[in-house]
């Protein structure tokens, strides 16, 4: 995945994009067989880290739980970030047994209290294999693991075992009334890198306007623009449909809640 690599479709806030005729991935993300701290298997490893690699959700997710004081080590609570743990340690959020392990590691039978472990896929090998789900978001879907009014989400369009086995969670969001791209996958390590605003990866955006924007106005989206509430946009890339006017694509690599409807 790269900074300079924008398409036609992308998950929102801070998904994916893939130009036309180019690779999706440009970078080596995180993948099978490779640690993301490089740290020996069963070394002492960042709470955080441990918890997103287990599919519990991205690093910042399992920052916000370790903060909250939803995540107890060998019986103890934990609410400073830093704290580590080996993949043999019994860590629980919110009561639960997580299940810990390395990347290359061989299947366990079992969690920590002797449950059925509920981990990442194995293949034929016995090795740890992290799922990505590339998934066209439909519009009057929301992007969440689950919703509190009843609505559908992105994971009540996968089918088979895989939703059952796996805990999948989207990477980056696109709003309700957006459809494109998004990617879903129990790899925290991935979902980290793809979102973290520090990497900067870009999403590219098709909107469709009720007019064709003038000269100045594409000259003030591509230098920035200040939002209600007081945030200033970095610079955007706009490309204009030669065939329609009203149409332009939007390329950006922030994600701000509903920030190209907003600009």
């Amino acid at each position: 995945m790269s900074k300079k690599n924008p398409g036609k479709a992308a998950g929102a806030g801070s998904g994916a994009a893939a130009e036309p005729g180019k690779p999706l991935a440009q970078e080596n993300p995180p993948g099978p067989g490779k640690a993301g701290s490089g740290a020996a298997a069963g070394a002492p490893v960042r709470l955080q880290k441990l918890l997103a690699e287990a599919g519990v959700g991205s690093r910042r997710h399992c920052e916000g739980l370790i903060r909250a004081g939803r995540v107890r080590v060998d019986g103890e609570p934990v609410t400073q970030l830093g704290i580590k743990a080996a993949s043999g340690a019994r860590v629980e959020v919110d009561g639960a047994p997580v299940l810990l392990f390395q990347r290359g590691a061989p299947a366990p039978d079992a969690g920590p209290d002797g449950s059925a472990a509920r981990s990442m896929a194995y293949g034929a090998a016995g090795v740890r294999e992290p799922v990505y789900i590339l998934l066209h978001k439909p519009v009057g879907v929301v992007t969440s693991a689950k919703d509190q009014f009843g609505r559908k989400t992105v994971l009540d369009l996968i089918k088979g075992g895989v939703r059952e086995r796996e805990r999948l969670y989207p990477v980056g969001r696109l709003d309700y009334h957006t459809s494109g791209l998004l990617i879903l996958t129990n790899d925290g390590d991935f979902t980290y890198f793809a979102t973290h605003p520090k990497h900067e990866i870009e999403k590219a955006y098709e909107v469709h306007a009720d007019r064709a924007p003038s000269a100045a106005e594409l000259r003030r989206l591509s230098g920035g623009v200040t939002l209600d509430g007081g945030f200033r946009t970095a610079p955007a890339r706009l490309f204009l449909d030669k065939a329609d006017p009203r149409k332009l694509t939007v390329v950006i690599h922030e994600g701000k809640n509903r920030q190209v409807r907003r600009m």
